[in-house]
């Protein structure tokens, strides 16, 4: 086996998880692009959404998310 090959048993996983983050990240349920433009202007607040969520929903909900995106999000560091 050849190092080409060996790259496209990288390759093809990481994309289906590009894949999958995309969809779970950007592409979900509820997703609505009026949420970004609020009042003509683009929302780029980080963690607006994190401290409603612990705000109305309690801590173990505030703390599936945020783990759950750190989770996600630590392979693609790799």
């Amino acid at each position: 086996m050849n190092a080409k090959n060996k790259r496209i048993y990288w390759v093809i996983p990481f994309a289906v998880y590009l894949i999958i983050l995309f969809k779970i990240t950007v592409v979900r349920n509820g997703f609505d692009l009026a949420f970004l433009f609020q009042r003509g202007k683009l929302n780029l607040l980080p963690f607006v959404e994190l401290i409603s969520t612990l705000q109305k929903d309690g801590l173990y909900r505030f703390l599936y998310f945020f783990i759950g995106n750190i989770i996600w999000f630590v392979p693609f560091g790799f």
